[in-house]
């Protein structure tokens, strides 16, 4: 079983209430800048052909307030979908880890991929 493991410095994907609280422009510019982030993060990742597990840790640096871990799916799964990390985020393609947000020294998303 193939796995991967990247790491975003100084990011946590938009919530799903800033897209759904905002103008259909913001929204658009929010999910680009979310699926920018994570191409150029994962382009060491090969393209998928059959499902995966993907895994998520957010790390929080010390004061700076927790986020729910399921505001953050929507998005995360759009990107990685969109480049081409997932093939589709339907539970046929797409199995959920564990999802979870720890404190560490600097903001980050750590994404891991497993195919299954």
């Amino acid at each position: 079983m193939s796995s991967w493991t990247f790491t975003i410095e100084d990011f946590l994907p938009c919530t799903a209430n800033q897209l759904l609280s905002r103008h259909p422009c913001t929204r658009g510019k929010l999910k680009r800048a979310d699926f920018e982030r994570v191409w150029y993060a994962s382009r060491a990742v090969p393209e998928a052909s059959k499902p995966r597990r993907v895994s998520v840790t957010f790390v929080y640096p010390k004061g700076e307030r927790m986020r729910d871990v399921d505001s953050m799916q929507k998005s995360l799964l759009d990107a990685l979908v969109s480049t081409g990390c997932l093939v589709d985020d339907h539970p046929k393609w797409c199995q959920l880890g564990p999802w979870e947000s720890v404190r560490g020294q600097a903001r980050a998303t750590v994404v891991t991929l497993e195919d299954l």
